[in-house]
């Protein structure tokens, strides 16, 4: 799923995690190679909700916030998105099902749910 969005959309990663905790996930999942950017929380003074590292991520890919889509899976994830005049998709698991994401500007429970959701929000502009 990820090189069928990566042939379509330039992606990067805003994490909270330091980089060297960030970097074993995506080592262990060969993730590296669909971002052209990942912000780190050492690379931020204020970390999520604040929307500094999603506008850090939106400004290394060089694009405006308002283009911007943010996949996330907590509360702060989104209200970051928010602030930062973004789009938010949120998907919904185990380890957040009793968290408030009404603020989140759409849903899924599956990340394969992404590609058809981004062409309907092309579709719909």
């Amino acid at each position: 799923m990820l090189g069928e969005l990566q042939k379509r959309y330039r992606m990067g990663i805003a994490t909270s995690r330091e980089k060297e905790l960030a970097d074993i996930a995506l080592k262990r999942f060969s993730l590296f190679e669909f971002f052209e950017t990942i912000v780190y929380g050492e690379d931020v003074q204020n970390g999520k909700p604040d929307p500094e590292p999603f506008l850090m991520a939106c400004g290394r890919l060089n694009t405006k916030p308002h283009l911007c889509i943010v996949v996330e899976d907590s509360v702060s994830g989104v209200a970051a998105a928010k602030k930062a005049g973004m789009r938010s998709i949120v998907r919904k698991a185990c380890h957040n099902i009793d968290l408030d994401f009404t603020k989140a500007d759409y849903m899924i429970t599956d990340l394969s749910e992404i590609p058809p959701l981004l062409q309907k929000m092309e579709q719909n502009g």
